[in-house]
């Protein structure tokens, strides 16, 4: 599976690597560590040629063993102050 092209954060003080994913269930992108979480809560999943994102319910937690991920908004230092795709 290839992934997306990882960028920085613009966080004043954050710079993790994150990368932008599809979410299965909105279709929109959400923000994700770039580097793989074993406490993270998102699996990637390819369909076709495309790369989505779904969240894991707790039961699904327990049992699955792939590669997850976690929200960036969820790690990162700087999460409140962006809302809505724009920096306040």
């Amino acid at each position: 599976m290839k992934l997306p092209l990882a960028v920085l954060c613009r966080g004043a003080d954050c710079e993790a690597a994150v990368m932008f994913v599809h979410s299965r269930k909105t279709g929109r992108n959400i923000m994700l560590d770039a580097t793989p979480d074993p406490t993270g809560r998102v699996v990637l999943i390819e369909d076709g040629t495309k790369l989505f994102a779904i969240s894991l319910t707790d039961e699904q937690l327990a049992t699955d063993e792939r590669e997850r991920y976690a929200d960036h908004h969820q790690t990162c230092p700087n999460a409140g102050d962006f809302r809505g795709g724009r920096r306040r």
